[in-house]
């Protein structure tokens, strides 16, 4: 995450973390983005497992940079109570095992407090007060008269040091561009290396990511009986749901035009392309109803009898082929009516088959319903909920969510995926175009 002077270091060919201080700080959203996506939870378990580890002969270590630590601290310890300074503390007092180095800039106001006490190594650029030399061990007689530009004293030993440039033009643009000539010869330089011996990326999430796109993405292996619906991860790639693991119900909330029909259209996508067959059942105007009925996808719509809707699950669940039930607006389905009960009894029959089926509705309609298809749902404990607003949302999935992970401002598709009662911070997929085979047979041949 880079903003203003920082951002040359989005040239270079492995992302690390960057705290800056920019335009938009201030927000929430922001400082969710600036600290791997505004998880604290990730924070620790980024820095910590990968700042240090082994991939052949190589050391790997994670780079940590901050700039302007007085007023980023102003702002970060509003959130949660102090939890992500806290935390941020706890990886400058023990980081160093692991790995991790962190270099942080800022005002005087780093000589003193606990800060200062964590930072041994410190290096000293020209001062306004000549008399804040004594913090590195210099009294004002022994300054030189000038100190130029990029002139800096080292704490240990008083040393005079001159920050070097990475080209002899001073001017930002050049350094720039010097540091995009370093990205490619690096690139060059390590074709070769493996994925899983790289440092591991702290990609942002984006606002909206379309199928056709997941080509660009890192590889990852993908089971037959998983259904790629989002994007997410410190490394931007596919998040799936697993019928076998996760199934057989899955379950998809938020409030109007979050995209809870886009999730279960994308889903509808990566089955047919799987080969599963498809039963799409909108108890009201869906945009899934715009699936071209064919011999693999069957529509059923509010005016159809719920007999006629049981005998074709029953006759589907006979079939060889996998199989994929979508239930768009299931909230408004009752648990007393034979929908119900049909959905029910296909849910528990498909049970350890690899067949699934999804459901999208209301959170708050769905937070008050147990019995019924919904309470299968809500018991599976696996889906996505679409920009929640509290963690009432997240209690109908069995998980809890901090208050600055609904505090937050969301993109249309932006929420969090469920994983058996695991919360993480991910971007539906747009279906733009049906997704290719071949996406899926790469995707099983890559080691990660």
């Amino acid at each position: 995450m880079t903003y203003e002077r920082l951002s040359g270091f989005g040239l270079l060919p492995e992302d690390r973390t960057i705290l800056a201080d920019g335009p938009d700080a201030d927000d929430p959203d922001a400082v969710t983005e600036t600290t791997a996506h505004g998880e604290s939870r990730r924070l620790c378990r980024v820095t910590c497992r990968s700042g240090w580890r082994r991939a052949s002969s190589i050391w790997v270590w994670r780079l940590v940079f901050a700039r302007k630590r007085r007023s980023s601290h102003q702002v970060y310890d509003n959130l949660d109570s102090g939890r992500l300074v806290t935390s941020w503390l706890q990886i400058l007092q023990e980081g160093a095992s692991v790995g991790v180095r962190v270099v942080l800039t800022g005002d005087r106001s780093l000589l003193v407090g606990r800060v200062s006490t964590l930072l041994p190594d410190k290096l000293m650029l020209r001062m306004t007060d000549r008399g804040d030399y004594s913090n590195v061990g210099l009294g004002r007689h022994s300054l030189p008269d000038v100190i130029p530009a990029g002139r800096a004293f080292r704490a240990d030993g008083s040393t005079e040091t001159q920050i070097a440039l990475l080209a002899s033009d001073p001017v930002g643009t050049a350094q720039v561009a010097a540091l995009e000539t370093i990205r490619e010869q690096t690139t060059a330089r390590w074709a070769d290396l493996p994925l899983f011996a790289r440092p591991p990326r702290v990609d942002i999430l984006p606002s909206s990511f379309d199928i056709s796109k997941t080509g660009t993405l890192m590889p990852i292996p993908i089971k037959d009986t998983e259904l790629p619906v989002a994007v997410g991860g410190d490394t931007l790639c596919l998040r799936t749901l697993d019928a076998l693991e996760h199934g057989p119900a899955l379950l998809i909330t938020g409030t109007r035009r979050t995209g809870r029909s886009t999730a279960l259209k994308t889903m509808a996508f990566y089955a047919l392309a799987k080969g599963w067959n498809v039963v799409i059942i909108t108890p009201k105007v869906s945009p899934l109803r715009d699936l071209a009925p064919s011999n693999r996808v069957q529509h059923y719509q509010a005016d159809v009898k719920e007999e006629t809707i049981k005998t074709a699950l029953a006759k589907i669940r006979g079939k060889k082929r996998r199989s994929i039930v979508l239930v768009d607006d299931v909230d408004t389905v009752r648990p007393d009516t034979r929908l119900s009960a049909a959905l029910d009894e296909h849910a528990n029959a498909i049970s350890d088959t690899g067949s699934v089926i999804a459901a999208a509705g209301v959170s708050a309609d769905l937070a008050s319903t147990w019995g019924g298809i919904i309470g299968v749902m809500r018991k599976a404990g696996s889906g996505f909920i679409l920009a929640p607003k509290s963690n009432t949302e997240a209690l109908v999935f069995g998980a809890r969510l901090q208050p600055s992970e609904y505090s937050i401002t969301f993109p249309p598709g932006g929420g969090f995926l469920v994983r058996a009662g695991e919360v993480e911070r991910a971007q539906i997929l747009f279906p733009d175009a049906m997704p290719s085979l071949d996406t899926f047979s790469r995707s099983e041949s890559m080691l990660v």
